[in-house]
Formats: structure tokens, sequence, C-alpha cells
């Protein structure tokens, strides 16, 4: 007898007892005769769950599951499949993921001839726009040469033409939006970013790196509406829930005179009031490193207009570096191909010091960038400074990208309460690790490229995020690059094939699984009410065709999710299970 009939034998004899159940102790669904690992303090599992408007009710065996059900009761019976917290994505760029490729995405394209050729055709498609935009580019598809303004001139010099790499700190531009923004030979350098200029020349070539020079062109261009960024909104949660992604962290928006072409925010907000989020986002403000701490008192008033329900505003985003194949991540030593160089500091030590400071002692969590070990030991040295004056204020600091860290820096993570926010994908690329490693730093340094079991030895908290749109936000994905320190993407035979970069920082599938969803909701703030399936949180669930503990690490990335609950709804999925 299977466990459906057994089950619904059950049902029978409850209703035999009693005629109709107490609303207080009906469930609006039942999931029975599946895989629950709820990622509890003990990691344990169980066969069914029950949820009762936006809360979990339940949870535990099938048997016990019965008294939850009543007439009004969807039961879904799982065949034994997974049912896992929501997935939570500690650092992503949601909405400008979007926007950026609105009119002309060049992501995944193999070559400079396939940019032009979609260029061209991006173009033909857009007729009417006044300045077309786009994203997704790579510097190594330039083979060590620049990207030109003529090349883009060549395609397109009635309107502006702007694009941003793939990672987003370099933007690429023809003629027409130099004009435009006023940016010509007579344009200043700025601090914290460079203008790529042509040799023995002044004129700016059409790249710009790092946001305070991007912003030189990009301030001119019209802003995105309202009504593009509301639909940019609700396409973006479809497809992050269709992923099992319940909850964010938006890893930069920018304050009122700040936006640029985005007005996030508001988006946000009124989503949230109008009951139309379903996920939750934690929103990072953009600390302008151009401005000064006139900063402190606007953000104190964003989160205090803004928090609402779903939305809340909880953190500062500080940008301390850029990213290593541009030279631009700030290194404790220089780097092997440019010796007379170690990256950008994008905002200086002693004002680094003092702002973070005051934002924790105004209770915000710092969340940063850094990518190089020198940016990595400057956002440490703040943080120490921060708590040695304040006290232990519980803000939870968190350093995203970490692409290099200095081994006596480790320790610091769990002696300061700062939370590694890694990007696992990012270890799995070998054409990109090959680089940095035979160019950018060389061998000596390279065993502390990329980690992520090393501060789990260490006792660090560790967070994962998709940075989406320069990787990809797929947590299956992102998870089996953790356990592999393999390409997911790669077909099956060469997975199997590879091996893995940097092997000595591969982790547990647990430890993987922990770190895309309790972890990820600590660093929120909202362990408590999600991240774990357990009786009395929010009811953020999602369930997977396969036990990602039955299949072969490698076919991780193919596992499918058939549900995604947020808030005790069904946002993602059909019932009945096939």
């Amino acid at each position: 007898m299977n466990n459906t009939l057994i089950l619904m034998l059950l049902v029978l004899l409850q209703f035999a007892r009693s005629s109709q159940l107490l609303s207080s102790e009906s469930a609006d669904f039942v999931l029975h005769n599946g895989n629950v690992y709820t990622v509890d303090a003990n990691r344990s599992w169980a066969d069914a769950v029950a949820i009762k408007d936006n809360k979990i009710l339940y949870v535990g065996f099938d048997k016990q599951a019965v008294k939850y059900i009543n007439s009004n009761t969807k039961v879904i019976d799982l065949k034994g499949k997974m049912v896992l917290p929501g997935f939570q994505d500690s650092h992503i760029h949601p909405l400008s993921a979007s926007l950026n490729s609105y009119s002309c995405s060049l992501f995944g394209l193999p070559s400079v001839e396939a940019y032009l050729i979609k260029i061209k055709q991006c173009v033909a498609d857009n007729p009417d726009v006044k300045w077309l935009h786009g994203a997704g580019w790579s510097h190594r598809q330039f083979n060590g040469n620049y990207p030109d303004k003529k090349i883009l001139d060549k395609i397109e010099s009635d309107i502006p033409l702007t694009l941003f790499s793939y990672d987003g700190h370099s933007l690429w531009a023809n003629s027409k939006a130099l004009e435009v923004a006023g940016v010509d030979d007579k344009i200043k350098d700025v601090t914290s970013g460079k203008i790529i200029r042509y040799n023995n020349s002044s004129e700016p070539t059409g790249l710009f790196l790092e946001d305070p020079a991007v912003n030189l062109v990009m301030h001119a261009k019209p802003k995105f509406t309202k009504r593009q960024l509301s639909d940019a909104l609700f396409h973006v949660q479809k497809y992050l829930n269709s992923l099992g992604i319940t909850s964010v962290q938006d890893a930069l928006i920018r304050i009122g005179g700040d936006d640029g072409i985005y007005n996030i925010i508001d988006t946000y907000y009124h989503a949230d009031k109008n009951d139309q989020l379903s996920l939750r986002i934690n929103g990072a403000l953009y600390w302008n490193p151009t401005k000064g701490m006139e900063q402190v008192e606007k953000m104190v008033n964003y989160r205090k207009q803004y928090s609402h329900d779903k939305f809340r505003v909880t953190s500062v985003k500080v940008w301390q570096d850029g990213v290593m194949h541009t030279h631009t991540s700030h290194l404790l030593e220089p780097y092997k191909d440019k010796p007379e160089q170690t990256g950008l500091v994008m905002i200086a030590p002693d004002k680094l010091n003092k702002l973070v400071i005051e934002l924790d002692k105004a209770g915000f969590q710092m969340h940063f960038h850094a990518d190089g070990d020198g940016a990595v030991r400057q956002c440490l040295n703040a943080i120490e400074l921060a708590l040695k004056q304040n006290g232990q204020t519980g803000n939870r600091h968190h350093i995203a990208h970490l692409e290099l860290v200095h081994p006596d820096d480790i320790p610091r993570f769990r002696q300061l309460d700062v939370i590694a926010n890694v990007q696992p994908i990012w270890s799995t690329s070998k054409d990109y690790i090959s680089d940095l490693i035979k160019v950018k730093i060389g061998e000596k340094r390279k065993r502390w490229l990329q980690m992520n079991k090393s501060f789990l030895e260490q006792g660090v908290t560790v967070a994962y995020g998709s940075d989406w749109s320069v990787t990809t936000p797929n947590p299956m994905e992102l998870i089996e690059a953790a356990v592999t320190r393999v390409r997911p993407s790669l077909p099956l035979k060469e997975k199997q094939a590879s091996k893995p970069l940097l092997p000595d920082e591969v982790v547990s599938l647990a430890d993987a699984i922990a770190s895309y969803t309790i972890q990820g909701a600590f660093v929120n703030h909202r362990e408590q009410t999600t991240g774990s399936i357990e009786a009395g949180k929010l009811a953020d669930l999602v369930v997977l065709d396969n036990n990602l503990f039955d299949v072969d690490a490698k076919q991780i990335s193919e596992t499918k999710v058939l549900l995604t609950f947020m808030d005790g709804k069904i946002v993602h999925g059909n019932l009945p299970l096939d």
C-alpha cells in the first residue's frame, strides 16, 4: 500500500471522528510523501509540511500531518521529491540586470564579431529609440585590446549608444554618447575610476572603468520610465521565483539625486505597498565615493521612508575597489603583469574608516564590494575600528566577492563577526582563473584565490550571492559549482573529465545549501522567520524534482524547480505535480 493511499485512509478516519476540524487546526496546503530537508539547527529531515496562511503550521511525518487536513486543504503528494527552504541570494542586481539588457543583450556571445552582429541587429530592431543601451560584453574577447568608440561609430553615429560590460564595471560608448554627455579631451580624470584615452593624447577612447568614470557618460541618459521599471520588476520576480529564489539583497540602490537612469527604490516600495512583491528584498543603498558624510543623514531618512514589509532598507553598499581583469582590484602586492600597479582604491582608508564608524553607529549593515586582498583588508580594518568605538552592534557586516584574501585576514572575519559573501561560480571559469594566476597574480598567491571552504574551516559564516547579471542567478548551478569547482554549464562528459579548479576549496552539499538558505537569511536579519523549514516560520519553500543528496554532484544543475511557495502562496509551478 503506497503512502498516498495510507494518507487518504487516515484522512477518512479523521473525518469519521469529527465532521469538521477547527479552522485554527486546518491547513491551506499539506505537502506529504516527500524528502523535506529542513536546514534547521540539526539539519533534520521530514516527510510532510503543513501551511496555513503565510506560515508553516507543521513539519514532521505523514501520519501526524493528517490532522491538519480538512475539506478545503490542498493536499500535494510529493512522490518523494525534495523540499528545501526558499533560496536567498545575498548579492544580486535584479532590476538592473533586466534593464541593462533592455534593448541590447550581448551576454554569452563568443567573440567581438558576434557582438558587432548583435549590436547591428539591436540598432535595426529599435529604430525609434533616442539612446540605445545594452550590456554583456567581456574584456577577454578583445584579446588584450580595449573596446573603442570608433568601432561603435561605424554601426551607429546618429544617436548615443552605450554598453555595459557583463560585470557592470566598464562602459563602452560611441562618440555621440560622449558628445551628448559633454565628454571630450578636456574632461578631467576622476579619482575613483579611469577614463581610457588614446596613447599620447587626451582624447577619450570611449571606454570608462568603474562607476565614477562611467557616470560621466551615463548621467546624460534619459531615465527608464515607471512603466519600464514596473514591467522589469514583474518579469524579474517571475524569473527568480522560477529558480526557487524567495529572498534577495539588492546590492546597489542609488539614492535621491544619484539614481541616474534607475529609480529602483520607488519601484520596490510601491510594489510592496500594493502587495505586488513575490520576493523579500533587502536593499543596500549606494555610498557615492564622490560625495561626503552628508549621505549618512540621507540614508537614515531613506530607511525610515522606504522600509515597509517585504522590502526593507537595511544596508549600505561601499564599492571599495574594482575587478582583477581590468587591474582595478586593489592588491596588497603589485600585479604580476603590471608591477607598478596595485589597483584602484575607491575610498581612501581614512574616509572609509569614518563613514563605516558612522553608519555602524546608525544601525546600518555594511555591504562591501572588495575584490582584492588590499581592499578586503581595508574593509576589515574599518569594521574593527567601528566595533572598538561603537561596541558590538549586531549589524552583520558582509564583504562580497573576495577573489583574493590574504591568509592573515581569514580569521579576522570570525573575530569581527563579518560574513563572507561568496560567488561560487566565479571559481569555475578555467580561462578566467588561468588568466588570474598566470598573468595577474602569479603562482605564489593562487592558494588564496576564490576561497570558500577555508572560511568555513575557521568558523566564518558564509552566504552565497550570484552577482547576477554578472553570472547566472540559478541556485542549482551555484550549488553545483560550490561542491565541484567545475563549470556547471559544460556538457556532462566534459564536466566528468574535468579536474576541479582550486580543489582545496570544495565544500559539502549540506554547507552549500546552508549558504544559500539559512545563512542568506542571517545576512538579511530574517533568520527568525525564514531560511529553514520550521513551524512558525514564513512559508517560503521550494520543491525540486530530485533529491540533491541522491544525484551526481556534477548533475545538480540539471535539477528543476517544480514549485515555489512564497508567503504561503504558490508563485511558481502548477498542481498537480507530475
